[in-house]
């Protein structure tokens, strides 16, 4: 599949939700990790945002908003991922994602066209810990959450065979929260201005 097919095949099984997507500084965050990244997570990063599938799957972005004190997530999990059990082939690692099972979706850096970097994921409860999709990351997020691979490759089946699935950019959560709304339901948030500790 394409990778504009495989975009628009993920597209229909999420809804892009109120604000929508982040503008990254591209050439900033490709100055930073040395390499470009992959058309379709550029794609992803514009129409979704950085942000959360069910509470669960979370998509990281390559740069860090410094004035919201953000940590630089993308660089933690990249480097939990090269810290992991070695990867039983040439390449380095860019983690693109995590999930609350302590998973890790990255990108092997297999050659200079990033369009061909395939997904690897470090699972938490899988032996050996590190499988290999031949795919790019909307093509593997749309395959999970339509329920095409042979089993999931993820610890938990949040999003597995889960079409349609909810994705809550961190954009859209802020605007709603602001708003004194639970962002996941819409509906107004019992908790809501309120502060704890």
């Amino acid at each position: 599949m394409s990778q504009s097919s495989g975009a628009e095949a993920l597209h229909g099984l999420i809804a892009p939700a109120g604000v929508g997507g982040d503008a990254v500084d591209w050439s900033a965050a490709c100055q930073k990790w040395g390499v470009r990244f992959p058309a379709d997570y550029v794609d992803f990063l514009h129409r979704y945002g950085t942000g959360v599938f069910v509470k669960y799957l979370r998509v990281l972005s390559p740069q860090v908003d410094q004035a919201g004190g953000l940590i630089d997530a993308m660089e933690e999990e990249t480097e939990n991922a090269r810290g992991s059990e070695p990867l039983r082939t040439d390449g380095d690692v860019i983690a693109w994602g995590v999930d609350s099972d302590g998973d890790i979706l990255c990108w092997l850096i297999s050659g200079e066209d990033p369009d061909k970097w395939p997904v690897v994921v470090w699972g938490r409860h899988s032996s050996p810990h590190w499988a290999t999709y031949d795919c790019g990351m909307v093509e593997f997020l749309r395959a999970v959450i339509s329920g095409e691979l042979a089993e999931s490759p993820l610890s938990g089946n949040d999003i597995w065979d889960s079409a349609p699935v909810m994705y809550l950019g961190d954009r859209e959560e802020t605007r709603l929260r602001a708003l004194g709304l639970d962002p996941w339901t819409g509906e107004p948030d019992p908790y809501a201005g309120m502060s704890f500790g």
